[in-house]
């Protein structure tokens, strides 16, 4: 691009000689004797002349060829890798992003390899304590009581369905079984909560297709794009389609875990 500014100069200089000693034989400046000047020679004129067409010729040529290769070359080339040069600059921006981040990370990885030194030596500690002789020494040094009490046994009975008493009167812990249990105050308050999953799913699966449609838009989109050499085109539309993307993983992200919310919500459960 400098060579050929460089030349395209060169040109319009030498065009300016030609026309200006043009202008001044014209004028009968040259060739002409003067007071200050003698005649010029007509042959050394002549040759001057001839010189000087040439010149002028070869810097028309020269005016031509830069300008075609201008049109033809250097603007072409430029339309083509000008989203190189964008799509280089944001590489750039993101390394510099990532080499914060990495040495952010690895400040983080020293910090908790010294927490980890510390809890190491913490756990040597407690790896070389003896239960059995700290439980042997905490009993000689207890106070027996005057009067030992027995300790009251009694019979092991299964456990038995909510509000049934066992032979001591009191009531039983219901059966373990795979289900929520429910009071009887937070019902209401479930089935509202229930409605309320119900309605963000239904929600977000519109939303997700609306994504999802966008997504396919814009993909075909770049692919006419990069079949028609649109390449500035292409590269303004990749960041949009990279938040679509984006966007419809963070959504799909939220259905399933809303998903998740209402099957548990749908187990059979029990109330006390």
């Amino acid at each position: 691009m400098i060579g050929r500014e460089t030349d395209e100069e060169f040109d319009e200089k030498l065009k300016r000689a030609g026309r200006k000693t043009t202008e001044q034989r014209a004028d009968g400046k040259i060739g002409r004797e003067t007071d200050e000047k003698p005649a010029c020679h007509l042959s050394i004129f002549q040759a001057w002349e001839t010189f000087l067409q040439e010149v002028e010729t070869d810097s028309q040529a020269s005016n031509d060829v830069a300008s075609a290769l201008s049109r033809q070359v250097s603007r072409p080339m430029l339309d083509k890798s000008f989203h190189r040069k964008v799509q280089s600059r944001k590489i750039f921006t993101h390394r510099e992003s990532f080499e914060t981040i990495i040495a952010k990370t690895e400040e983080k990885l020293s910090k908790a390899s010294d927490q980890a030194k510390r809890y190491n030596n913490l756990t040597t500690q407690c790896t070389s304590i003896s239960p059995t002789q700290d439980l042997q020494n905490f009993v000689h040094i207890l106070a027996l009581p005057s009067q030992a009490q027995k300790v009251p046994k009694r019979a092991f009975a299964p456990p038995q369905p909510p509000g049934e008493a066992d032979d001591t009167g009191e009531e039983m812990a219901p059966i373990l079984r795979n289900e929520l249990v429910f009071d009887r105050h937070s019902s209401l308050s479930l089935r509202s909560a229930l409605e309320s999953l119900k309605r963000e799913a239904i929600d977000l699966e519109m939303q997700i297709r609306q994504l999802q449609d966008a997504v396919d838009t814009l993909n075909r989109t770049q692919i006419r794009g990069i079949e028609g050499q649109l390449y500035n085109k292409v590269n303004e539309m990749q960041e949009d389609l990279s938040m679509k993307k984006f966007d419809l993983h963070t959504k799909q992200l939220h259905f399933a875990a809303i998903k998740s919310q209402i099957s548990i919500s749908l187990l059979p459960s029990s109330y006390e």
